[in-house]
This record gives C-alpha cells, structure tokens and sequence, in this order.
C-alpha cells in the first residue's frame, strides 16, 4: 500500500499508464509526457536520481508522483526479496514532496503543483479557474 493518497484531480487521459492531470494545454502536455518518458526510459532504476526528481518542483507533478511510485517500488521490492533497502531514502520524507501535487484541494491555482511549495514551479498561462485549487 503506498504512502501516497490517490489523486483526486479528474484525469484528461493518459501517457505510458500515468494520470494526465486536467487543466493543461496541448504545449504543456508534451512537456509532461516527455517527463514521463524520462522518468521511465533514464533514471526508473536509478533511486538517487529519483529521490532528486521527486524533490524538484519544477518537474511536471504527474511525473514527480510518478518518481515516488517508482522509489516506493524499488524498496518494496527489497523488502520482499530480504534485501538491504535502498539507503538514503527516507520516505515519509519524500512522501511530503509529493503528497499534494495530485490533491485538487491543494494544488496551486498559479502554478503547476501544490500550493504548500509553489517556489520553483512552473507559472501557470493562466490561474486555474473559481473552486479549483486554492
């Protein structure tokens, strides 16, 4: 069972079995799938790097939370198997990274990811609109 609350933000499709998060133009879209992509294809086994991305706000949320997924399944599965976990991690930790950013509640109206760590994110085109984020 994962730390992570699931996202209550209504999902506009799909990339590689990850959540697209509604409120996005086509543009910012392409960024998000080509974060996913990265996320998979270049650090998906690489738990430093992971750990990292989850942390940096200016990554795209849906790929963050991704990130997250990934390191709580890499030290699940050391878990499993009777194998030293990952060290370093400190998952409650990196859970309150990323718990907002799939939170309609939370989310910025501003930008793209949570109200509680809006420095560093993307600067939304324009303000979500009355009732959505805060």
């Amino acid at each position: 069972m994962s730390l992570l609350s699931p996202s209550d933000i209504e999902p506009i499709g799909e990339h590689r079995g990850v959540p697209l998060h509604d409120h996005q133009d086509e543009q910012r879209l392409a960024i998000v799938r080509r974060e996913i992509d990265r996320v998979i294809d270049t650090i998906s086994a690489n738990i430093p790097a992971l750990v990292e991305y989850c942390k940096d706000r200016s990554r795209p949320p849906e790929a963050r939370i991704l990130a997250f997924h990934l390191v709580e399944a890499h030290r699940s599965v050391a878990a499993e198997s009777r194998q030293e976990r990952p060290a370093g991690v400190d998952l409650e930790y990196l859970c309150a990274h990323v718990s907002g950013l799939g939170s309609r509640r939370w989310r910025s109206r501003r930008t793209f990811g949570c109200v509680l760590d809006e420095d560093g994110q993307v600067p939304r085109p324009t303000p979500l609109p009355p009732g959505e984020g805060i």
